[in-house]
Order: C-alpha cells, then structure tokens, then sequence
C-alpha cells in the first residue's frame, strides 16, 4: 500500500513562511522608526508645540543651508575612501590567501587578526599611533628621516578624511576579504 503524499505548498513558499516572522520583526524595527521620522520632518517645533510646515524643512536643509552641502560631500569622500578601499584590499588579499597552500591556516589567521581587535581597542590604538606629540608613525617617520617634525594627522585639514577612511579600512577588510574568500571558494 502506497501513502500519498500530499503537498500544500512549493519548497520555496515554505522557505517564505519561514521567514515570514523575522520580516515582520524587522520592517516594525526599521520602518517604523525610518517613517515616523519622515513624519516628524514635516513639522517644526517650538516650545513643545508642532506646526505642519511640510517640505519646507528639507527645502531649507537642500538649498538655503551652506553647510549640507559641505557635510554631504564629507560624507560621500568618506564612503567612497573608507569603503572603497576596503573592499580593493579585501579583495586582494581574499585572492591571495585563496592561491596560498602552505600555511594557509596562519595566514588566515594572520589576515583575520584587525577583525578580532574589538572597535573601541581599535580606535583607541589607533588614536596613540597617529598622535602628534608622542605617537609611533610620527617616530618612525622622524628616525628614518622622512619627516623633520611631527605631523598633527587628526587635525589636519585636508588629510583627516583620509586617515579616519584607512582606520574604517583597516576594521572591514576582514570581514570583506572572509565574504570574498568564501565567495572563491564555492
């Protein structure tokens, strides 16, 4: 005697229904909070009191706010630094450690070694390595002679966009070069 099988729905609507609930979960976490402020904009408040005052407030940020703009751009040369940067060297050193036979645990463990540095041990080595007045890229510089005087590298004013984008880099191209490896590998 043969028992049928009787199926109510395809594999992938399953799948779906699987993931139903943490959907939910997150559009009420990130909707929510992302429409309610959308909301909020459209109004100015004063002394607790809300006037509708719809797109104003984004007109006034957009074309009458000389800062935005500045901010905005900050904002783009950051991303695109930081980020780009990242996923280049990511990238590289994910092939690299792809074609390495020997000692390919240590190496991956090597690579694997910024990621594992907590951000706020990161950021704190990272603030005593570029410090003007007493810090080790500014005495390395100076002893090897590349340099006559130390360099203020987090005030100054062009380059600190480009010292806090490789300090960003320097904590993701682990986690990008992991993601890449295993993308080489399958």
């Amino acid at each position: 005697m043969e028992l049928s099988k009787k199926k109510y729905m395809s594999d992938g609507q399953f799948g779906f229904l699987l993931v139903l609930p943490s959907l939910i979960l997150l559009s009420l976490i990130v909707l929510f909070p992302m429409l309610y402020v959308v909301y909020l904009a459209l109004f100015t408040f004063v002394r607790g009191e809300a006037k509708f005052t719809g797109l104003m407030n984004y007109i006034n940020i957009l074309f009458r706010d000389d800062k935005f703009w500045m901010y905005f751009y900050h904002s783009i040369q950051y991303i695109v630094f930081g980020v780009g940067s990242a996923f280049v060297v990511g990238l590289i050193v994910a092939m690299s450690l792809n074609i390495i036979t020997r000692f390919k645990g240590l190496s991956r463990t090597i690579a694997l070694w910024a990621w594992a540095v907590p951000p706020v041990i990161a950021s704190l080595m990272w603030k005593w390595i570029l410090n003007d007045t007493n810090g080790s890229l500014n005495f390395i510089l100076m002893q090897v002679g590349l340099i006559r005087s130390p360099i203020p590298w987090l005030s100054l004013p062009t380059g600190t966009m480009l010292v806090l984008s490789f300090v960003h880099a320097w904590t993701t191209i682990p986690f990008i070069m992991i993601i890449l490896l295993a993308g080489l590998q399958t």
